[in-house]
């Protein structure tokens, strides 16, 4: 009895180790996934990745649906290991939509937690000053002869002609700035997140169609209303 309760910490600790590893290894790829390197890599590779498509014809494409019977006919021993890789069909094969939803994610992961923090930073107040001032790399110290009330409002001025975002206390004055910086680049990443999900929902969501219409002939593509008005006048007839 006693060796089997001397092996139970140890049974119970070699099971929580795979545990904290693998928790351990996604809080790391989550971190790398939505870090603003990796999007830049993504979306790097998106453009890579897009090239084929405009080089190559494409199928399911309204202006030159036989374009890519053409290069068959022309290119017979290429045109088959070219429509392996999907350079056919590149905006719609898995490779360039696995890149698509990497990109999507790590813009989501990256910008989103960033524009939540910028808001909080902006509407609190400028954190107060150290304890211990001479562990600043721009320390100073000098005495002054005159008020302590007028030395703060002296500086405060100073710093809001500058455009920092002041606040007076008793003791101190608290003053910081650069959040313009900041809402112009996550502004322009919203801007490209909301590209990238617009173009998805229209690719998921929309639909294209063709029709062969001959020279001098005409097409409807919704007789509904039409049927509709004929039904209408046949009843009308009908009535006394």
């Amino acid at each position: 009895m006693i060796d089997q309760d001397l092996d139970r910490p140890e049974s119970s600790a070699a099971d929580q180790r795979p545990r904290t590893v693998s928790w351990g290894w996604l809080r790391w790829a989550w971190r790398t996934l939505t870090s603003m390197r990796t999007a830049l890599i993504l979306l790097a590779l998106l453009a890579l990745a897009a090239i084929p498509g405009s080089l190559f014809p494409q199928r399911n494409v309204a202006t030159d649906p036989a374009a890519v019977q053409q290069y068959f006919q022309k290119h017979p021993d290429l045109a088959p290991w070219l429509d392996r890789i999907g350079f056919f069909d590149v905006y719609a094969s898995a490779w360039f939509a696995a890149v698509y939803v990497l990109l999507l994610i790590s813009m989501t992961g990256c910008v989103l937690p960033r524009s939540l923090r910028l808001w909080r930073s902006v509407r609190s107040a400028p954190p107060p000053a150290p304890r211990n001032l001479a562990r600043m790399e721009d320390h100073h110290a000098w005495q002054a002869g005159t008020e302590h009330a007028e030395i703060l409002d002296r500086a405060a001025r100073h710093l809001r002609t500058r455009r920092f975002r002041v606040v007076v206390t008793g003791t101190e004055v608290r003053a910081e700035r650069g959040y313009l910086r900041e809402v112009g680049n996550l502004s322009f990443h919203l801007s490209l997140l909301v590209l990238l999900v617009g173009i998805a929902a229209g690719k998921l969501m929309g639909f294209e169609g063709r029709v062969a219409v001959a020279e001098g002939g005409t097409f409807v593509n919704d007789r509904s209303p039409v049927r509709r008005l004929h039904a209408v006048r046949v009843d009308r007839r009908r009535r006394p």
